[in-house]
């Protein structure tokens, strides 16, 4: 076997990947938190009934909601901009939730986790 030399990275490099490796770490709890927030929306027949009887408002929620966060995303301190990122990421659960109710889950897994 031949030996393989070790990649020796730049500063520039290393810091990119640093990034990256936080950016997918914040995609990851998103996402994460819009499956938990789906799924448990889903399971529970009274809060996918409440879903389901405001779901106009809800959909509308979704033109309004990033609207907003992009009015105020610059002026914003790092926790609340924090907030913003799982507050939209809990909407999107409960949208998706309708999903979870009504599509067999082995379509939706083919769908999220073996796609890409």
């Amino acid at each position: 076997m031949a030996y393989v030399q070790p990649l020796e990275l730049t500063g520039e490099q290393t810091a990119e990947r640093s990034f990256l490796a936080k950016v997918y770490g914040w995609m990851v709890a998103g996402l994460s938190a819009t499956a938990f927030t789906a799924w448990w929306i889903a399971r529970d027949e009274a809060l996918l009934r409440g879903v389901l009887s405001h779901l106009q408002g809800i959909l509308l929620a979704g033109f309004l909601l990033p609207l907003a966060l992009s009015y105020v995303v610059y002026r914003m301190a790092k926790p609340m901009a924090v907030g913003g990122f799982f507050l939209y990421a809990l909407y999107e659960g409960v949208v998706l939730s309708v999903a979870f109710a009504f599509v067999d889950s082995q379509v939706l897994v083919s769908a999220f986790l073996l796609t890409g």
